[in-house]
């Protein structure tokens, strides 16, 4: 049995997988995972290392994929998104015993 998290966080110190990032991502943008929120520490190294509205007007990414992506400056703020992003859609931040992060069948 396979499952995924249930949040992703990147931080501009390289802090993270670099293999998990590409294919979680992917994963969320092509909707074969039901989304989870994606924090990106350090807002202005990310914004200078992706620029996410050269990607939308080359067609590399939907406009509706900028939406994935959170910035935070802490561990706070990324905590806070990942709450916040959870209460709206009306789903608890850790699914529990046989609650495991849905899969999406392909249409």
């Amino acid at each position: 049995m396979s499952s995924f998290s249930t949040t992703t966080t990147r931080a501009a110190c390289g802090c993270s997988s670099s293999t998990s990032r590409p294919s979680c991502c992917s994963l969320v943008q092509t909707r074969k995972i039901a989304p989870l929120p994606i924090v990106l520490v350090g807002e202005a190294y990310w914004r200078h290392a992706v620029d996410f509205e050269f990607l939308v007007s080359e067609g590399m990414i939907g406009a509706r994929d900028r939406k994935l992506f959170r910035y935070a400056e802490s561990a706070r703020e990324a905590w806070s998104a990942i709450r916040r992003r959870y209460r709206r859609a009306g789903e608890p931040v850790f699914p529990g015993p046989g609650r495991e992060a849905r899969v999406r069948k392909p249409s």
